[in-house]
């Protein structure tokens, strides 16, 4: 009689266990799929030689997401904004400067770049760029960059929102 009740004791704390962590599973799944993941890389998606500075965004996502910040890791650790730096040049100063693809990444796959000629003192150590529903940057260090590890971790923290 006591080892049945032990038993469907031991049933019951089984039975709760498993619920709650099939429910907390199925909520992290969904809301995995619902979250906006992007990809970003510094240089341009068809690897051509160019004397500009250039970047692109790919969206890893299976639904639309949009670009709303991105730019460039100067040097100095500072974010150069690429959407502040068109609307800063006047006239011919953006004129070379490509575009490919748009903010509005439509799809899993979907890519968007940009090149821009500016002449940055600080030189360009990596790329950066965010959503408009993540409240984190997603950053790119190329290893032709000689960013340490150690600069990369305090760089993200840095720019932690």
């Amino acid at each position: 009689m006591e080892t049945e009740r032990i038993v469907g004791l031991a049933s019951s704390i089984g039975a709760l266990v498993g619920g709650v962590v099939g429910f907390a599973v199925n909520w992290w799944w969904k809301w995995r799929a619902e979250a906006d993941r992007i990809q970003v890389h510094y240089g341009t998606a068809h690897y051509e030689e160019t004397p500009a500075y250039g970047m692109h965004v790919i969206n890893r996502s299976g639904h639309k997401v949009e670009v709303t910040h991105y730019g460039f890791v100067l040097g100095d650790g500072s974010l150069y904004s690429i959407p502040e730096h068109w609307a800063q040049s006047f006239g011919d100063d953006a004129s070379e400067d490509l575009v490919s693809g748009s903010t509005l990444l439509q799809g899993r796959n979907d890519r968007y770049e940009a090149l821009i000629h500016a002449h940055l003192k600080e030189g360009v150590i990596g790329a950066y760029a965010r959503t408009a529903a993540q409240k984190q940057l997603s950053f790119d260090f190329p290893t032709h960059t000689n960013v340490t590890m150690w600069r990369r971790w305090r760089l993200r923290v840095k720019h932690w929102r």
